[in-house]
């Protein structure tokens, strides 16, 4: 029927070479591939050689010089203000005043070249965010090359988080998905991940048992790679082996390893409070098995362990408080009317008794800081509560290091306040505002730490530790004050506005929505206490070419109607979470 279409004719019967010399490219000449070739012998010239070199554009991303890509204090990018919050991309921010000119890895030929620019990026952009644990690693680097290539892995991915680039097409009204990482550097994490994979497939089990330290190191500089970009499943991987690797090496790693093993514990807490929220009911149900087995919570006596020790008590406390919680709304028939209330009564006295061994706990933590600054629950103080202004009573610290800790601290000392959940239990809202005045002094010192901290410290140092907006979160939902709500609402909102993700929790914005939630239905008389998923999906697809690993279709929401004290749930969708514009 029909014939085929004949071919289409040539315009010129020259074949280009990609492998001519500088000379024959300029004078459009063809080159024979000669060294040197037949035009340069010609022309007595010099025949040069051109070869293949690679260059990062970003080309989506905002306008900036090759020398400003990544800059000390001095030279930061700064995105002009926008409009509305919602809209501002992260800011640029690598909270070290040692210059980084990012001009090496344009020149770079070899993946020699890379690795050694990403190595000096690992000194200023990922080590100060690190335990000090990782100052060893340079010596252990030498050791094998599987060591360099993770830590080159880690710089080129945190790089790619801090240069956010604009998306040409809109997904999502969310600015969430309206900035992506820096592609350039996140495919070479990429590459050089793949490359750190490799060589670890390829040891033997006797390799293991000969160099367990090495071993142990590679394997919790891998949790951080993959907490980092979000990826759940890869990181439990990784974390089950370093289980593994401590109970058969354990004589050799606990004292020689003691800091890599505080390292591990702080990125294994960062992962389950990411988990926590937002979750599913399910996650919080096996509240019984401990999150750190007890052979490993010795680290508690260490003085590297002091950040690990206080992430697992606040980690724990969270798990019964919220555990404890979801059991009063189970009783009430209101998660699974076919589950007999007496398999899932979670007994009030029972929670107190769990949570006095955190507590005792977490006073020999308070106790081994002498040092830092007093600082206790004053429920006279919320007799004059004023929000309006809490720079007035701003508590700030020598370190941001120690202004964390004294949040992880003080969120703690939250959870463990019993008042609010004895209402839950007795279903009674009788003189409600008793119970709750214990927990809102303890909110309004984390009030006072937030007014005081350094917000961009939080989003160059929060990297890989539980973030601050994610504590503000929790207490967001502990309180029953629209007025602390409000604040904690517009401290986020300003943050926005300076510009940065905190990436230790999930991005500020899916948290201001979440806050957004709660203020809402508190002044329609409803007060929050647990949000959830719909639907488990383990913690999303990771990050990689986003900000976020999960996209959330739907809420559900735990409450309490203020007037009546009646316990209720319901689903909200998205759109709801997302603020009016």
């Amino acid at each position: 029927m029909y014939e085929p279409v004949p071919p289409r004719p040539k315009k010129t019967n020259i074949c280009r070479s990609r492998t001519g010399c500088k000379m024959c490219r300029l004078r459009r000449k063809k080159c024979n591939g000669g060294k040197p070739c037949d035009l340069c012998v010609r022309l007595g010239v010099s025949c040069e050689q051109i070869f293949p070199t690679f260059e990062f554009r970003s080309i989506l991303g905002p306008s900036r010089s090759t020398k400003a890509g990544v800059r000390s204090d001095t030279s930061k990018y700064r995105p002009s203000p926008p409009k509305h919050s919602r809209c501002l991309p992260p800011r640029i921010e690598d909270g070290c005043n040692t210059t980084f000119d990012p001009d090496s890895l344009s020149n770079a030929i070899t993946i020699s070249d890379v690795v050694r620019f990403y190595m000096s990026a690992w000194k200023i952009h990922c080590l100060p965010a690190l335990h000090l644990s990782f100052e060893s690693m340079e010596a252990i680097r030498g050791q094998s090359p599987l060591i360099t290539d993770t830590l080159a892995t880690l710089a080129a991915s945190r790089l790619s988080r801090k240069l956010p680039q604009r998306r040409l097409l809109k997904v999502s009204d969310s600015p969430l998905f309206g900035f992506r990482p820096d592609s350039g550097h996140e495919c070479l994490s990429s590459e050089l991940y793949g490359s750190a994979l490799r060589k670890m497939s390829c040891w033997s089990s006797e390799e293991f048992d000969l160099s367990p330290m090495l071993a142990f190191a590679a394997l919790v500089l891998f949790c951080y790679v993959e907490s980092s970009m979000g990826n759940f499943k890869e990181f439990y991987i990784h974390s089950q082996g370093v289980e593994i690797l401590l109970k058969k090496s354990a004589y050799i790693i606990f004292p020689n390893g003691a800091g890599l093993l505080a390292a591990w514990v702080e990125v294994k807490m960062q992962n389950w409070w990411r988990r926590a929220y937002f979750g599913v009911p399910e996650f919080f149900q096996d509240y019984f098995n401990p999150l750190l087995s007890p052979e490993l919570q010795f680290i508690s006596n260490t003085e590297s362990g002091r950040s690990a020790t206080i992430l697992w008590i606040l980690c724990e406390s969270h798990r019964l408080n919220t555990a404890a919680l979801i059991a009063d709304y189970t009783v009430a028939n209101f998660m699974n009317n076919a589950t007999p209330a007496s398999e899932n009564l979670f007994l009030f006295g029972e929670f107190v008794a769990m949570t006095k061994v955190y507590s005792e706990r977490l006073d020999e933590w308070r106790a081994s800081l002498p040092d830092l600054i007093e600082i206790e629950g004053n429920l006279n103080r919320m007799k004059h509560l004023d929000l309006k202004c809490p720079e007035n009573g701003a508590i700030y610290f020598p370190s941001h290091k120690l202004a964390m800790n004294m949040a992880y601290y003080v969120v703690a000392r939250i959870m463990h306040c019993a008042g609010p959940l004895q209402t839950f239990t007795t279903a009674s809202i009788k003189n409600i505002d008793g119970f709750y005045e214990e927990i809102e002094a303890w909110i309004f010192i984390l009030l006072r730490i937030a007014a005081g901290i350094n917000w961009q410290d939080c989003v160059c140092l929060n990297a890989y530790t539980i973030g601050f907006a994610g504590l503000l979160l929790s207490c967001a939902l502990c309180s029953r004050s629209l007025e602390t709500g409000l604040w904690i609402q517009e401290w986020l909102e300003e943050r926005l506005e300076q510009g940065g993700i905190e990436e230790g929790n999930f991005p500020v914005f899916q948290i201001l929505d979440a806050v957004r939630l709660i203020n809402r239905e508190r002044r329609n008389g409803f007060d929050v206490v647990v949000l959830f998923q719909t639907v488990d999906d383990e913690g999303g697809m990771g990050k990689f070419g986003s900000y976020s690993s999960q996209f959330i279709k739907s809420m559900l929401v735990y409450g309490r109607c203020r007037r009546t004290g009646e316990l209720g749930s319901y689903h909200v969708s998205t759109e709801s979470l997302v603020a009016p514009k």
